[in-house]
């Protein structure tokens, strides 16, 4: 008898297990679909922004060719030297050289404006000078009695008799240096220098007989 209900009791819980709530499984073999991870935004990085080019300077180039000449240079346009110097021009073309002025001593000097200066010590900031000695016939301002600018004729005769009228301009000191007077003006029985005889724009000889 008690076997009977033992059967029964299982029967029951046979047809209850059919017909309740589903089964426990004891593996969970559902694969849960992956997150979809959303595309992550992708930051758009710019273009890398370069420097602007510096742009260039409105000055001109620097032209090596017109830069200041060397000190010691000097042309017949451009002669100022340093104080105690001169400009040496032998042609009075292109450059020259500053060179001290007592290089030239007490000789009178050609400047490369046609007029000869009776020493160093007249020379001039703005005047180029050719070299020692007075100006030639080809680079001198000629005259015949008298010379503008304040410069005087030089009408050295070769003889007594002055028939020459023919000169050379020069620039004289204001006052002449104590000098030997072998020269005689012509005409007359007076001795004088050189620098006095073209000071006084007279015609002149040397002559043995003066002092």
């Amino acid at each position: 008898m008690k076997s009977f209900a033992y059967l029964g009791l299982v029967g029951i819980g046979l047809v209850a297990a059919c017909s309740g709530a589903a089964p426990t499984e004891l593996f969970d073999t559902s694969t849960s679909p992956s997150a979809t991870t959303s595309p992550s935004t992708t930051a758009t990085l710019s273009p890398t922004t370069t420097a602007p080019t510096t742009s260039p300077t409105d000055e001109p180039p620097v032209d090596v060719d017109a830069a200041v000449p060397p000190s010691d240079e000097c042309t017949a346009e451009k002669p100022g030297c340093g104080a105690g110097e001169v400009c040496q021009l032998p042609g009075c073309t292109g450059k020259g050289k500053c060179v001290a002025a007592s290089a030239f001593g007490t000789d009178p000097v050609c400047g490369c404006d046609k007029l000869t200066y009776a020493s160093i010590a007249l020379a001039r900031n703005n005047v180029a000078y050719r070299g020692s000695g007075e100006c030639t016939k080809d680079a001198a301002t000629p005259c015949t009695g008298s010379c503008s600018g304040g410069a005087k004729c030089n009408l050295r005769m070769l003889s007594l008799a002055c028939l020459d009228n023919s000169g050379t301009c020069w620039r004289m000191p204001s006052a002449c240096p104590p000098a030997a007077k072998g020269f005689r003006l012509c005409g007359t029985a007076t001795c004088a220098s050189a620098c006095e005889a073209v000071s006084q724009n007279k015609k002149y000889f040397q002559d043995g007989l003066c002092p």
